[in-house]
């Protein structure tokens, strides 16, 4: 597991390279809202090595709980081993509910020796690996995943306030999509994000083909390590990332008002 002040530092990219429509700071909180799906988007994350001095929760709580409503939306909030042992009783207490832990996970890319060596992990006959925009990636995702309307369109104005290097990623057959990813680099960090496989299409290596290709995209931009984050209970994304070499870091969870 990563020490404080390397958490502290994922815990940044996370943030940096996930914009969010609105931002606030508030007692060492970054709160965030963009009115889509994605939690570090939109929730309060800590981005301190230390709880602050005399600055009860309580009274942090309620300043960002009006920022939310002020924007419209329901607070959310990020813990992390970096959040001070008293909030997560607190929220509880407060209505909000748990959802399930989000492992963060690191790869060192100088480390290539301990990605998995798959006989699927190149396209076949009929099968084409293809650099898309951001922008038509997302709207891929949003329909697998049914999401239409105004949160679609927020959440790709949301990722075109990113500013740096990127890339998009889609393997494509004869019969359509079959699985697709972006990626960003901010200095020597390469970010992995919405690595998805059509449900009808899983479990015959493709997620591997797009990994390779953004891992590979993003050494050629000068990142070393790459780092992702993933669902603790999607056991079969966990098991390929494992086989890639990427080691979980530290642990977080998400807790959302209920209902």
């Amino acid at each position: 597991m990563a020490d404080l002040a390397n958490i502290l530092r994922f815990e940044e990219l996370t943030i940096n390279t996930a914009p969010a429509l609105a931002e606030a700071h508030i007692d060492g909180w970054v709160v965030r809202a963009s009115g889509s799906q994605t939690v570090r988007s939109n929730a309060a994350t800590f981005l301190q090595a230390a709880p602050l001095a005399n600055v009860p929760f309580a009274s942090t709580y309620e300043r960002i709980c009006q920022w939310y409503a002020h924007t419209g939306q329901a607070p959310a909030f990020r813990i992390s081993p970096l959040t001070d042992p008293v909030v997560q009783p607190f929220l509880l207490s407060q209505g909000f509910v748990a959802q399930d832990d989000t492992l963060f996970m690191t790869l060192d890319l100088a480390a290539a020796e301990r990605r998995a060596d798959d006989p699927q992990s190149a396209p076949h006959l009929g099968q084409k690996l293809i650099a898309r925009e951001i922008a038509e990636i997302l709207a891929e995702i949003h329909t697998a995943k049914g999401i239409t309307g105004a949160e679609a369109e927020r959440e790709i104005e949301r990722q075109r306030r990113w500013r740096g290097p990127e890339r998009g990623v889609v393997l494509r057959s004869i019969n359509g999509t079959l699985s697709l990813g972006m990626a960003r680099v901010q200095g020597e960090y390469l970010g992995l994000f919405n690595l998805r496989t059509i449900a009808a299409h899983q479990g015959r290596g493709y997620a591997q083909q797009v990994l390779e290709a953004l891992l590979s995209w993003g050494e050629g931009e000068g990142a070393r390590v790459a780092f992702l984050q993933v669902d603790a209970t999607n056991a079969r994304a966990v098991r390929l990332y494992e086989r890639n070499g990427f080691l979980t870091r530290y642990v977080y969870q998400s807790l959302l008002k209920a209902k």
